[in-house]
């Protein structure tokens, strides 16, 4: 439960001159979670202590296993997300890669709105925005994290559920430090604690190591001659999860399209042929 999490002492808002502390705090309180469930509940509690509903903490560059796990939205959100192929064409993650400044999601959804020109990647980050929108977020703020441990960008992302753009960013101005460092900080333990969880990289790329959970999926889908609906049922996951497990698999093993990585699956022995 999220109430028997122990308490943090922050500093006050709008103090100036006690970063140092307030990062030594962060380090202390998460560094003390046991296991991964506890250090994203302990998450939770700092974003709510600062008046925030929701968070989430993911490497776009190389989507993983903890990616999944430090989210607190709705999975009725995440599932709709995955099953209706957002992540593909969500310019939100085009941004991360390519960019350093945080940034508000309404600020790209002006952007991507007033475009005067329609094309799929447009029209469908269009309807992601309407889709969170939907669920009440109205809007996020990202903090994108520079690439310290060698483990690819990390963007922290905090949203009020049901608050309006306006009342959101002055509640992220009087929390901005505080947002700043805790994306830092999971930056930092997040890699360091849960090792296992998380790609390694070797001169800036990812060097993903595919696990048993994306092996099965692309058997499921060569062996079985399934589509990714019916073998993320037959899995007992969600559309969600199925769509992390073929972007790790992609990436695993370079390749653009899920055929092309099940290919190179074949080619590379990973995955037998009948």
């Amino acid at each position: 439960m999220l109430s028997s999490m122990p308490n943090l002492h922050l500093p006050p808002n709008d103090f100036a001159s006690e970063n140092s502390d307030l990062e030594l705090d962060l380090y202390r309180y998460l560094d003390d979670a046991d296991g991964i469930e506890e250090f994203k509940w302990r998450i939770k509690n700092l974003v709510q202590k600062w008046g925030f509903s929701d968070f989430s903490f993911a490497r776009p560059q190389s989507p993983c296993e903890a990616d999944m796990e430090l989210i607190t939205v709705p999975r009725a959100l995440l599932d709709t997300y995955g099953a209706e192929g957002f992540f593909e064409h969500d310019l939100n993650v085009q941004y991360f890669k390519r960019n350093t400044a945080p940034v508000f999601q309404s600020t790209l959804e002006k952007f991507i709105m007033e475009m005067p020109f329609a094309i799929e990647t447009t029209e469908r980050s269009r309807e992601l925005y309407r889709m969170l929108g939907s669920y009440g977020y109205h809007d996020f703020y990202f903090v994108i994290t520079s690439d310290r441990n060698q483990n690819g960008i990390g963007v922290l992302a905090v949203s009020c559920k049901g608050q309006n753009q306006i009342e959101f960013r002055k509640k992220v101005q009087n929390n901005r430090t505080q947002v700043h460092k805790l994306a830092e900080v999971i930056d930092c333990l997040s890699t360091a604690k849960f090792p296992d969880l998380y790609p390694k990289s070797i001169d800036g790329r990812s060097e993903v190591k595919i696990s048993s959970r994306p092996m099965r999926l692309l058997t499921a889908l060569a062996r079985d001659d399934l589509t990714l609906n019916e073998a993320a049922e037959k899995m007992g996951i969600s559309i969600h999860t199925a769509n992390q497990h073929v972007a790790t698999a992609r990436r695993a093993f370079g390749a653009k399209t899920n055929t092309g990585a099940i290919y190179r699956a074949f080619k590379t022995g990973l995955l037998k042929p009948l």
